[in-house]
């Protein structure tokens, strides 16, 4: 959720800074202007790369749950085998 918002903001972002005239600037204005321009962009840039770093985390976060699911499976049917067996001994020294 959050990474598919950022990265449509920082498409949106470049989208704006490409888009953006200043056509008629002069001087001063139109350097400040064309840096605003830059500066945009790879604000954009960045938001999208945010997005990618946040995608492979969660997807780095969701195999980590699968492993973590996996071993607490193996753990607790070895716990149950252990649990069984200490049963069927104590049993067999009440006999």
């Amino acid at each position: 959720m959050r990474a598919s918002a950022e990265d449509k903001y920082g498409k949106e972002l470049i989208t704006i800074a490409r888009k953006a005239g200043g056509i008629y600037e002069v001087n001063t204005l139109r350097t400040s202007f064309d840096e605003l321009k830059a500066q945009m962009e790879k604000v954009g840039l960045l938001h999208v790369q945010l997005s990618g770093t946040l995608r492979d985390e969660a997807n780095n976060m969701e195999l980590f749950r699968e492993r973590q699911k996996e071993q607490k499976k193996k753990f607790e049917f070895i716990m149950d085998r252990v649990q069984k067996r200490k049963v069927c001994l104590y049993k067999k020294t009440i006999e």
